[in-house]
């Protein structure tokens, strides 16, 4: 996936796809870079999956991977970010 598949790169994720089968796919990687609370991984997962599930994506088997540093970035802000990400993968 990670070899092959086409970047996407945002502020705060980098978005990572391949073609897939008949529907899009999300696999997800915060780590503790992204933050070392888990509350505040928990919601980046939250908003990466919410963002997901209201766009209209091809069928692609998609990666979120979180940058450092997101503890004090607000959730219009993430949110932005990560729908910027996923509506380039379609150019």
């Amino acid at each position: 996936m990670f070899k092959q598949g086409r970047r996407t790169r945002a502020r705060y994720f980098t978005v990572v796809a391949t073609p897939g089968g008949e529907y899009p796919r999300l696999g997800l990687a915060i780590g503790r870079k992204a933050s070392p609370r888990a509350v505040v991984r928990n919601r980046i997962k939250r908003i990466v999956r919410d963002v997901f599930r209201h766009a209209s994506l091809p069928a692609l088997d998609i990666v979120v991977v979180a940058r450092g540093g997101l503890d004090a970035i607000p959730r219009a802000r993430l949110r932005a970010d990560i729908e910027h990400a996923m509506t380039h993968l379609d150019s």
